[in-house]
């Protein structure tokens, strides 16, 4: 008997073990199989073929009652079933024909094919005869050879007269036959093309719904979509079952690996390149798996006009475009500047997460790293994606160290900045723009090192003089302690009365002290003429409204302005207005609202400062109006009788106490506690003044925003902000700050709401924004508005110095303007753009964004349009009208384009640079009638030289430009061209010409022609008389030729009128 094998296990356990783990195995298959085939994803590209069947229904049923109501339509068809029946007529005749034709047709193909058989034949002999003819001379087989060559080549050519004869049987039967049939086909071709529209769509509808589900029982339109007509029954049948089963099977587990409806759509975009810390791979992004109609124009969600009070009822405008189209299938807000293939950004070159950031790579929502844009998003995201809010449990992670998430849709712009950092005016990033312009009106890089900004001046005045500007101590040190008590819209931030230092009210005044005794004693002189004559303060302000001074300035006691912040139920055209109006408030507000005036200074020193601004402060920015003194004298009668002073505002007497805490505190750093107290006591009350006025300006950064003596060479007091956008948010001090939702209806926190503030970057940014000294305190942000709601009651819960507290200044910053900023902010990337995304670095774009930047430093468009943005002194222009030259209303808004300053758009291919460059320098009246000056700017000669460029090649024009035509007449010619211009076209009715004025309004003037010759191109005089509306549309100048139908007269008397043009002195 074999020993028995010795075993450590029992086969029937292992058996039990195995079934049981197959059946584990085969059930994680098939969950593993399940949970694929239901994927998020999967579910938004079926609902969006549900969307696409019914709107391509919907679609099919409107173009197919379109077309049988087409008058053109319903005449062809007719004609179709005419000539049909007239076939039917003949059918015996047609019938008998096609017989003939396909009999001759055999006998033709049969004929055609015994000729190449025997011409295959005869081919061969030939080539075996002239090779023994070549090779063996008169050897006896080559005779043999000819004599068959020739045979078959007999016997070849006896079939040519059939198959000719045969060919023209064919054309004779088939000419006969297309006779009776070219109507037909001519009316069946028209009526193909009159159904093309109805045809795609009804192959499209067989594509996305094979099944017909969405005509439901409607038989006869199934038949039709099928084609019944032309398949017959069964044929139509087979192709729809075809249809659905190869589109289920198709898209089961594991079989839609080969060809599936449902799949990942991707975009590889190899020039831009992610850096994935171990390897460097091109940009791959699939957000078009389920933004599926980002690219689609029918798509959008909102009209043309920006409507989204639209009825669910009625979704479909005019053009067919859905209105209420939800997440994730809208279509991308501007597919004319970005996605689409025609667009400046296509997204085959550019991708998705270049510019939006988060991951591409995820197919997730939670993968991509979305963030909310409000906590109400949030909330609604919780609902729908499992969102972690504070009704919530994520059952995904959030991919919290990736470290560029998407940014939030309203700061979706800030992706704009990293390729177009150099331009000022960026299209399509409007609320970008206006971050960028605020940053600038606010002077942030005078504190902040921001690199694009570094060779930019202090945005505010100049203090080296400031005892000869405002003798009254008192006013500086109450317009220091709060600024917005005297002018309700100054830009100079307040430093006190804030969260970290409201309640220190006596300190704060002991501060102001030191400060306004460090600028007095540091004061030079200021040598000012006196006030020649005596002015005339009605003059003055009838001057003021009228030189063009309300291009930068206003005299507004109160708001007048409407808010701009945006709404919920704004659309994007609503806030794109809102936006455009904010910057037109911005420009007028360039420099200071003049309230006050007569109670801040002396009329001394107004006159002299109006005379010759750059006498006072070479780096100012206003301009030389070149007014003469009885103007000048004038306006200053004027703008002191406006009085508005301080209405809370009243610092304390000075408190040594106080002081002496404060010199020592900035003593401590660097001296032991007896050596400060030495010091302190050392010190005179002029002395401890000036030193902690010195200490206290250091400290909270004035220098950079105004010039002081003794702060020439200090760095910036804050952050550098250039990459600040690229700031990991582990480096944010969040502090103490909590948020909580806080019930609308009695103000309570509600319950298990209150938690930290949530650590975002552009969260810190905007609570950083609307309450700077916020993060030195125990604040609580409702998460419902985003503003502090325990604002009376938030206390300094951290244990810092005085010099270690934040003391970044409240700007008093509107929602939209914090929106802004931070949206320019998120940009601020420590990423370089590819040299393939950028605008191309040539001489001619630098150049159009270096006088882009002077155009908005300078405030051209307070008073120009240019780049069809400013224009924004026309409203006074219209108020100048009515309330000085006491105009109707309705007559001063239609002549204010003719009194306002003039347009600059196409200015570069208008004027000579050499002209261009001599009116920057010293500008001359173009236009005398007007009021509105042009002043001197107190530019370098780099930026005359940078404007003169940025106009000519913002017009592709050649630079330097040089055209120096000097006409020539022959006999009668230039008595011909006078004629021209004066009798036959009467340009001098509405011209200036030299020193002759002509008659009528000044509204109806146009600018005197003796410049022209200096100040035109005569390339642009010719396009001019030609088209005036194409150059500039709405010009008052009449076109009196047509483009369309020049004749070679005509084309004569223009350039007639040119050359006399030229030529008049």
């Amino acid at each position: 008997m074999a020993e028995q094998e010795e075993r450590y296990y029992r086969i029937s356990l292992l058996n039990k073990w195995f079934a049981i783990s197959s059946i584990i195995f085969v059930s994680v298959l098939l969950w593993m199989f399940h949970d694929d085939y239901s994927r998020k994803w999967k579910e938004y590209q079926r609902e969006f073929r549900q969307l696409e069947v019914d709107k391509t229904k919907d679609a099919f049923l409107e173009a197919e009652a379109k077309l049988l109501n087409q008058a053109e339509y319903k005449e062809t068809m007719y004609a179709l079933d005419e000539a049909e029946r007239a076939l039917d007529d003949e059918y015996e005749k047609v019938e008998e024909l096609k017989t003939k034709i396909a009999k001759e047709e055999a006998d033709n193909f049969r004929y055609a094919s015994e000729y190449q058989r025997r011409k295959s034949l005869y081919d061969e002999v030939k080539y075996l005869y002239e090779e023994a003819s070549a090779h063996h001379g008169k050897h006896d087989s080559s005779g043999k050879l000819k004599a068959q060559m020739q045979d078959k080549e007999r016997k070849m050519n006896e079939l040519a007269p059939k198959i000719e004869g045969s060919n023209q049987k064919l054309e004779s039967l088939r000419s006969e036959l297309k006779d009776y049939e070219k109507e037909k086909k001519r009316l069946e071709k028209g009526a193909t093309a009159f159904m093309s529209e109805v045809d795609v769509l009804k192959s499209k509808l067989r594509k996305v719904d094979p099944q017909l589900v969405s005509i439901g029982n409607n038989t006869g339109l199934q038949n039709e979509i099928y084609e019944v007509d032309s398949r017959g029954k069964f044929g139509a049948g087979v192709a729809r079952a075809m249809n659905v089963v190869g589109n289920y099977i198709r898209d089961l587990p594991v079989l839609d690996l080969s060809s599936p409806y449902y799949k990942i759509d991707q975009i590889v975009v190899p020039d831009v390149i992610e850096d994935l810390k171990f390897s460097k791979v091109p940009k791959v992004d699939r957000c078009t798996t389920c933004h599926q109609g980002i690219q689609r124009k029918d798509y959008m969600h909102e009209d043309d006009n920006g409507n989204s009070s639209l009825d669910p009822e009625e979704d479909r405008n005019q053009d067919g475009i859905l209105q209420t189209v939800k997440q994730p299938f809208r279509a991308h807000p501007r597919l004319d500047l970005f996605l689409s293939s025609d667009s400046p950004h296509p997204i085959e070159q550019f991708g998705c997460t270049s510019c939006h950031a988060g991951r591409g790579r995820g197919t997730s929502f939670s993968s991509v790293v979305h963030k909310p844009s409000s906590h109400y998003q949030e909330e609604e995201w919780g609902e729908i994606h499992n969102y972690p809010t504070k009704n919530t449990h994520p059952d995904w992670f959030t991919l919290h160290h990736w470290e560029r998430p998407m940014f939030p849709t309203k700061y979706a712009e800030a992706g704009c900045f990293k390729c177009h950092a150099g331009e000022s005016e960026i299209e399509g990033g409007e609320k970008l723009t206006l971050g960028l312009a605020l940053i600038e009106k606010a002077g942030c890089y005078g504190c902040h090192n921001i690199q694009k900004y570094e060779e930019r001046k202090p945005v505010g005045p100049s203090l080296t003089k400031i005892a000869s500007k405002i003798e009254d101590e008192d006013w500086t040190r109450n317009w220091i302690k709060n600024p917005q008590d005297f002018r309700h819209n100054t830009w100079m931030p307040k430093f006190y009365g804030l969260l970290n230092n409201r309640h220190t009210d006596e300190r704060n005044d002991q501060e102001v002290h030191a400060i306004a005794h460090y600028l007095y004693q540091k004061s030079s002189e200021f040598e000012m003429a006196d006030i020649p004559v005596r002015g005339d303060a009605g003059r003055g302000e009838t001057l003021f409204n009228s030189l063009g001074c309300m291009g930068c300035h206003q005299i507004s006691p109160e708001s007048s302005i409407e808010s701009t912040d945006f709404l919920p139920t704004d659309t994007n055209a609503r806030k794109k207005a809102k936006i455009e109006t904010h910057r037109n408030a911005m420009r007028i507000e360039q420099g200071p609202n003049l309230i006050g005036t007569g109670v801040k200074t002396s009329p001394k020193w107004v006159y002299n400062w109006l005379k010759d601004p750059n006498r006072y402060n070479p780096d100012t920015r206003m301009p030389n109006l070149r007014l003469t003194d009885q103007e000048a004298v004038d306006l200053t009668s004027y703008l002191v009788t406006l009085r508005q002073t301080f209405k809370e505002t009243n610092v304390r007497s000075l408190n040594k106490e106080i002081l002496k805490t404060i010199a020592a505190e900035f003593l401590e750093g660097s001296k032991s506690e007896a050596q400060v107290e030495k010091e302190i006591k050392e010190m005179s009350t002029d002395w401890m003044l000036s030193f902690t006025g010195q200490k206290l300006i250091s400290h909270y950064g004035c220098y950079g925003c105004h010039n002081i003596p003794g702060f020439e060479n200090q760095k910036p007091v804050g952050v550098d902000l250039t990459y600040h956008g690229s700031k990991m948010t582990k480096k944010l001090d969040f502090g103490s700050v909590q948020e909580a939702i806080y019930d609308q209806h009695d103000g309570h926190i509600e319950l298990d709401s209150l938690k930290h503030l949530s650590h975002t970057n552009y969260g810190w940014f905007s609570q950083k924004l609307l309450n700077p000294r916020i993060w030195d305190t125990n604040a609580i942000i409702d998460r419902n508005t985003e503003k502090i709601a325990n604002l009376d009651d938030a206390k300094v819960v951290k244990l810092k110095k005085f010099t270690e507290k934040t003391r970044m200044p409240n700007f008093g910053l509107s929602d939209l303007e914090v929106e802004a900023i931070v949206t320019a902010l998120l940009g601020f990337v420590n990423q370089e753009a590819l040299s393939s995304k950028i605008i191309p670095r040539t001489p001619e774009n630098v150049y159009v964004e270096r006088g882009q930047s002077l155009a908005r430093e300078y405030n051209c468009t307070g008073c120009h349009l240019l780049e069809d943005k400013g224009g924004s002194i026309r409203p006074s222009i219209t108020n100048w009208l009515v309330h000085f030259e006491e105009r109707d209303k309705n007559d001063a808004q239609t002549v204010t384009n003719s009194y306002s300053p003039p347009n600059l758009i196409g200015e570069g291919q208008k004027v000579q640079t050499n002209w261009l460059y001599s009116f920057f320098r010293a500008p001359t009246p173009i236009r005398p009638w007007l009021k509105v000056r042009m002043p001197t700017f107190n530019f370098t000669e780099e930026q005359v030289n940078a404007l003169v460029r940025y106009f000519s090649y913002l017009d592709q024009q050649d630079f330097p430009f040089v055209d120096d035509l000097n006409p020539e007449f022959t006999e009668g010619g230039y008595a011909n061209a006078k004629n021209l211009l004066e009798q036959e076209f009467q340009c001098i009715k509405c011209h200036i010409k030299g020193n002759q004025m002509p008659g009528g309004s000044p509204a109806n003037w146009a600018p005197n022609l003796a410049m022209a010759k200096k100040r035109l191109k005569p390339k642009w005089i010719v396009k001019w008389l030609l088209d005036p509306q194409k150059l500039l549309p709405g010009t008052k100048m009449p076109s009196y030729f047509d483009p369309a139908s020049l004749t070679a007269e005509e084309e004569n008397q223009i350039h007639a009128l040119r050359d006399y043009i030229l030529a008049i002195e």
